[in-house]
């Protein structure tokens, strides 16, 4: 039996081309009236959205892929010094992984303990974690972050997808939005 495939133009609508990526930022200092700067102190200076759920209503909506709910993946950008001040998630775990320069990860409550990710390097850092990183290498630096709710039974990449893949089917999401925006889980 032939599976059915999809088109060329189907599937290059799926497809994240990094020259057409734009920063979350621009949108959301002009929506909300929000001073250049101070985004900064919790995320990279650009931020380019890659995929989001659907019917994600946070900054990274407009991202070109959209992919599974609680799911989102960026691209953090980050001159050398740069980077996000000491900052939390509460209901996510924030998943780094170096594509380019080297990178400080700083953690703890006053971002006291600190490592380096080299290029192709990853770190997942769990919810409740203060963290930072910077960018401390002499090039433009750049991360693959991939943020995902907490709560999911599961501890690996396919038991998430596993649970989600069972939520949708019984029809009884158990998804929720926090004030900040980001997709939570409510176990």
């Amino acid at each position: 039996m032939r599976t059915k495939s999809l088109t060329s133009e189907q599937m290059e609508a799926r497809v994240a081309r990094f020259n057409k990526l734009q920063t979350y930022q621009r949108p959301n200092f002009e929506a909300h009236n929000i001073p250049p700067g101070a985004v900064e102190k919790v995320a990279a200076r650009r931020v380019y959205p890659v995929m989001a759920p659907a019917d994600y209503q946070g900054r990274s909506a407009g991202a070109p892929v959209k992919g599974p709910r609680g799911l989102i993946v960026s691209i953090a950008e980050c001159e050398p010094g740069n980077g996000p001040g000491l900052h939390r998630h509460l209901n996510t775990v924030e998943n780094f992984f170096c594509l380019s320069g080297r990178f400080e990860i700083a953690w703890g409550d006053r971002g006291e303990h600190t490592l380096v990710l080299e290029p192709l390097d990853m770190i997942g850092v769990p919810r409740g974690e203060n963290r930072s990183f910077r960018n401390i290498s002499n090039e433009l630096g750049r991360l693959l972050v991939m943020i995902v709710p907490w709560g999911l039974k599961c501890g690996t990449a396919a038991g998430l997808f596993k649970e989600m893949a069972v939520n949708c089917r019984l029809n009884r999401p158990r998804w929720r939005r926090e004030r900040n925006c980001s997709p939570t889980f409510s176990a």
